[in-house]
């Protein structure tokens, strides 16, 4: 509300303004014509009307330079006019109202152009007063004074917020006083005097109880003001003790949640990082391509024991040479929010030097005030062994299938081959030239035969040695068939059955 009577108060400035400008060209335009002012009183109105038309708003420069070249020659006619003692107070006047006009927007001068605009108002205001109290003769310069009077206060008007009329839009207790105030003690004691002097002139009392009633009505006047503004400023500041104190309660309970919040946050921190020191899994943090924190597992894995030795080293210098490249353009890849894949499998390098797998899921995160890198990584060595030990049974079981059946398709025909070599043998009887040949025949049925019994009894996979077979890796049946030697310690070869 106080707000709205700041504005409304500013907009009543400007429209004071404008109507004073407007009201000084009509009234100087009429003297002209009518010649019932002078001619330099009447030249001067219409020279500060154009002006304070031309500076009712902040003005372009072709404004400017009209509203100076007005002003400058409004305040020449007053110079001039001052030595015509008719018309001396008024050319004062103007000359003290040109000056208001050519300080406005002059910050050096602005603040003397606005009291020198207000005192030639109060200097009108005496010459309307002593019209109204009959002291003086109620001629044009009456009215002209009147007029001036107008003009002054639009002069002073012109920059609402700013200068003497700064008060009076300020949303403050000190906007209300001047509010309130001001009309009051200009118009209020002018009133009650023009009152008491119309009954003393009507004979209704002498001249002592009129100088007592003017005197008690003034105090009256002054102490009902003063009541309402004390009444005013009171619920003001009411007002403004209940919002203060609505503020520190609305405060205390947002400081109050902040610290609940805040120590809930730190606990979960707590909590967090915890988790993450005790993890199963290594997580590291890397920053600019440096290491900034370790947990307990990775520094395991990587075989270290204090978290130092790791911390502010390059994060590449853990990775397989071969794979550093591809691993940088990965972690620029995602910083820059490119989708990539979750997790990936690298090689890296222990402590010692010797490589392992393992299989990183990585993040961005906010760290020490930028963005990071989160890594989370589980060592997948022991499983790529299993991995390779079950492929390595699974081809056992498919070889040693294999075998099976082509014994069998193998070991039938061969059972008719022997069968019918022993047929023929019977049937030709003793031939030393044959029995030779029928001799060779046999053993090598009963090689095969032997191969075939071997083939269906293959429990591991054993390569051929001692023989040429051009890098052509080959079975060597016999030793697959053989019984396998005692498994050693972490021996995971699988039976193929």
């Amino acid at each position: 509300m106080a707000a709205d009577r700041g504005a409304l108060v500013a907009r009543v400035l400007r429209g004071w303004c404008a109507g004073a400008a407007v009201l000084a060209v009509l009234v100087g335009g009429g003297a002209l014509a009518g010649a019932w002012l002078g001619t330099s009183i009447a030249v001067s109105f219409v020279l500060c009307g154009v002006a304070l038309w031309a500076l009712r708003q902040p003005p372009s420069p072709l404004r400017r330079a009209v509203a100076d070249v007005a002003a400058a020659l409004a305040a020449l006619v007053a110079l001039a006019a001052l030595v015509q003692r008719p018309a001396g107070v008024l050319a004062l006047c103007f000359l003290m109202v040109a000056a208001g006009l050519l300080s406005l927007d002059r910050a050096p001068v602005f603040p003397t152009g606005q009291r020198l605009a207000v005192a030639a108002g109060f200097i009108a205001f005496l010459r309307v007063v002593a019209a109204a109290y009959q002291a003086a003769p109620m001629g044009p310069d009456a009215y002209a004074a009147m007029t001036l009077v107008v003009l002054a206060i639009g002069v002073t008007a012109a920059r609402p917020g700013r200068g003497a009329t700064g008060i009076l839009v300020q949303d403050t207790a000190g906007g209300t006083v001047a509010r309130w105030l001001l009309p009051a003690t200009v118009l209020g004691p002018f009133l009650v005097g023009a009152a008491v002097l119309a009954g003393r002139r009507a004979g209704s009392y002498g001249l002592e109880f009129g100088l007592a009633l003017v005197t008690v009505a003034n105090l009256s006047l002054f102490a009902a003001l003063a009541w309402l503004l004390a009444v005013r400023l009171h619920r003001t500041d009411a007002r403004r003790l209940q919002a203060e104190t609505e503020r520190r309660r609305v405060n205390a309970e947002l400081e109050e949640r902040v610290r609940a919040r805040t120590s809930e946050l730190a606990a979960s921190e707590r909590q967090y990082r915890r988790l993450i020191e005790d993890s199963a899994h290594g997580v590291i943090i890397h920053r600019l391509g440096l290491v900034r924190f370790i947990n307990k597992a990775a520094l395991r894995i990587f075989g270290y024991a204090d978290p130092g030795a790791v911390l502010g080293q390059p994060v590449m210098d853990y990775i397989a040479p071969e794979h550093r490249e591809a691993v940088a353009a990965r972690v620029d890849a995602r910083l820059r929010g490119e989708p990539m894949p979750a997790t990936i499998e690298v090689e890296a390098l222990r402590r010692d030097g010797s490589r392992f797998w393992i299989e990183v899921t990585a993040t961005v995160v906010e760290w020490e005030g930028g963005p990071a890198i989160l890594v989370s990584f589980l060592d997948i060595s022991e499983r790529q062994r299993r991995e390779a030990a079950e492929r390595e049974a699974e081809s056992l079981r498919s070889v040693a299938k294999l075998a099976n059946a082509a014994a069998h398709e193998i070991n039938n025909p061969l059972t008719v081959v022997r069968g019918n070599l022993q047929l023929a043998a019977a049937k030709i009887g003793s031939r030393p030239d044959l029995d030779r040949h029928f001799e060779l025949a046999e053993r090598a049925v009963l090689r095969i035969a032997e191969m075939i019994n071997q083939m269906t009894r293959i429990t591991r996979l054993a390569p051929l040695t001692g023989l040429n077979t051009a890098g052509v890796e080959t079975l060597d049946l016999r030793r697959s068939g053989e019984p396998a030697p005692p498994a050693g310690p972490g021996d995971t070869r699988q039976d193929p059955s």
